[in-house]
């Protein structure tokens, strides 16, 4: 019952309609070809019409994955967490300096002077 649900859900959504169709014609031609009904060369060329269907299936499938595949070698690239979100680098030395004012600050001392800092 959940194999029938969830061929509805894909014919409804749009996804597979390829993949049931070739098997729709693959059945209708395995039934013609054992009843006799069908000629040989009509069975042969339904039979490469469904290959090329496939074929085609695949090569769609194939272009997906690499598209895919290049978007996450990009992300991975990527060296810092806030070039994703804010596309720039940040200097470490500047990050050091807030962080001691930040702790001089919770220690109530007498923050650090920028001036006497060299860059």
């Amino acid at each position: 019952m959940k194999f029938y649900q969830n061929i509805l859900q894909d014919i409804r959504s749009g996804q597979n309609i390829d993949n049931y169709i070739t098997i729709l014609i693959a059945l209708a031609v395995a039934a013609l070809g054992i009843s006799g009904i069908a000629d040989q060369k009509i069975l042969l060329s339904v039979v490469l019409a469904t290959l090329a269907m496939v074929s085609t299936g695949l090569l769609v499938s194939r272009q997906e994955n690499r598209r895919l595949s290049d978007a996450v070698s990009r992300i991975e690239n990527l060296d810092y967490l806030s070039d994703k979100f804010l596309h720039q680098k940040y200097d470490k030395y500047w990050f050091s300096f807030f962080v001691e004012q930040f702790e001089a600050v919770w220690r109530e001392a007498e923050p650090v002077d920028p001036n006497h800092i060299k860059i």
